[in-house]
């Protein structure tokens, strides 16, 4: 099991090429304004995928194709993990 309070980055959802052009065409679908519904804003979505020059290299991948709630609860461990410990003592007044 991965110590999760010494990987400290940025969560990457990560989804295969046609789950993303899914879900941007069922974005662009409810508001046309919505990113990815110009040509060029779907161009670049599509080359940072393949390229995946925007991923931070101390990203934490997520699968995003994995049921919601199993998503959910990595984020969720993953922030509790990296949280500062003065947050960490606070959480049990906000519980």
């Amino acid at each position: 099991m991965m110590d999760l309070r010494r990987r400290r980055g940025r969560s990457v959802l990560e989804v295969n090429l046609d789950a993303m052009n899914w879900r941007i065409d069922e974005r662009v679908a409810l508001d046309p304004t919505d990113f990815g519904g110009k040509p060029e804003e779907r161009e670049l979505a599509v080359r940072l995928h393949q390229t995946q020059e925007d991923i931070p290299k101390n990203g934490i991948i997520i699968d995003a194709t994995a049921p919601l709630a199993r998503v959910v609860d990595k984020i969720l461990r993953l922030s509790e993990a990296n949280a500062h410990p003065s947050a960490q003592s606070a959480k049990c007044y906000l519980a």
